[in-house]
């Protein structure tokens, strides 16, 4: 059952009795498609009962349904749940529209004509399928279709935008203090900020044929890094301002350090929120062991960008291949984010998915961040710099 998000606290019916006692006795409004089985009894005689026709909606499809919804014309509408979050989905309206589960689950039969298929050719059909069921094989294909619209929908959110656009600062914010620290033009300050957030995700995209490129699709991003290099480069000039001298040596320093710890945090949020961005383009791709190829991206995502600003700039020392295990972070977590989609294969239900997701998040942003501040390396400003 689809409702109105505003309605989620006032229905809290969690079966299909519960809702059915509900809606006779209020004046629930409900949205159907006709002609459809929703393989429940007791909703089936409810939704086909002339008494209650006036609370029931009837659509062609669970589009016309959703619209219904959005339009506040009916209160809920029934549909399969990955059927209509997908929907939901590709409409945009996540913010707009509830789920409540009402707990069925039933088996899918495929109807065949007696006139145009022997029960030979059945008999067949089901032995091909229960074969496909034991080898393993017909949830491997399910799967392939299934898990990118699922996972896409758990980070397709605002939660997960911000999360990255964390990412996306701190990895400018680097880039700022590169530039400073080499004198560079406006032009060579975009260059050092935009690689590390961009520069992975352009290598990925370039090596799966992605057409367009992600970063093109969403020039959020690289909107940010401009307005970071902009106010970036003004601040850490004005640091050397003589009028800026009413700051004591004490508060600079202070000041550093601030900015130091924050960007260290932003970073780890940043790496491993780009890894399961990597996983899920993955996945997309269909790329087969994910167990491998996840991880391999995962990599590529949220640390090939940072080793590409560090080449161009023909430093002997490649800082993602040092000490800050940036890279072994990333692989980490999408090897466990893959081997968690992995295992999910026979059930993919979206709870899951969402749950591992976050754990994954949240995991490596705290292996990131104890590796990073109990090393205590400075990744602002160095001795010359002060």
């Amino acid at each position: 059952m689809f409702i109105r998000k505003e309605n989620t606290a006032r229905y809290n019916f969690s079966s299909p009795e519960a809702l059915i006692e509900y809606a006779k006795k209020n004046n629930f409004r409900l949205g159907a498609v006709s002609g459809y089985n929703y393989a429940n009894d007791e909703i089936m005689a409810f939704i086909s009962n002339p008494k209650y026709a006036s609370k029931i909606f009837f659509y062609k499809s669970d589009n016309e349904s959703l619209d219904a919804l959005l339009n506040n014309e009916v209160d809920g509408f029934f549909a399969d749940r990955i059927t209509g979050s997908t929907l939901i989905w590709r409409y945009g309206k996540r913010k707009f529209v509830s789920m409540i589960d009402l707990g069925i689950e039933k088996p899918i039969y495929f109807i065949l004509s007696k006139v145009s298929t022997s029960i030979e050719t059945v008999n067949k059909i089901n032995y091909a399928i229960q074969s496909l069921q034991d080898s393993g094989e017909f949830y491997e294909i399910a799967s392939k279709y299934l898990h990118p619209i699922l996972l896409m929908q758990t980070i397709d959110t605002k939660w997960f935008f911000v999360i990255e656009i964390i990412g996306t600062i701190a990895f400018a914010l680097s880039g700022i203090v590169i530039a400073y620290r080499e004198q560079t033009t406006l032009i060579g300050a975009l260059i050092f900020c935009a690689l590390p957030p961009i520069g992975g995700t352009i290598i990925r995209d370039l090596m799966l044929a992605r057409n367009p490129l992600g970063f093109i699709q969403t020039p959020v991003h690289l909107l940010i890094i401009v307005v970071i290099v902009i106010l970036g480069t003004l601040y850490l000039k004005l640091l050397r301002r003589p009028f800026l001298g009413l700051l004591s040596k004490t508060s600079l320093s202070r000041l550093r350090m601030e900015g130091e710890r924050f960007l260290k945090i932003s970073d780890s949020v940043g790496i491993a929120s780009f890894s399961i961005v990597g996983v899920t383009v993955s996945l997309a791709a269909k790329l087969e062991p994910l167990w491998l190829w996840g991880p391999f991206f995962a990599v590529v995502t949220g640390s090939a960008g940072g080793m590409l600003r560090d080449v161009s700039r023909k430093d002997r020392h490649i800082e993602a291949l040092r000490e800050n295990f940036g890279p072994e972070i990333g692989a980490f977590t999408g090897l466990l984010l893959s081997l968690l989609l992995i295992w999910q294969r026979d059930e993919m239900d979206p709870d899951k998915i969402f749950i591992s997701v976050i754990s994954v998040l949240i995991l490596g942003i705290v292996m990131r961040l104890y590796l990073v501040f109990t090393q205590a390396t400075p990744i602002m400003f160095t001795d010359r710099d002060k």
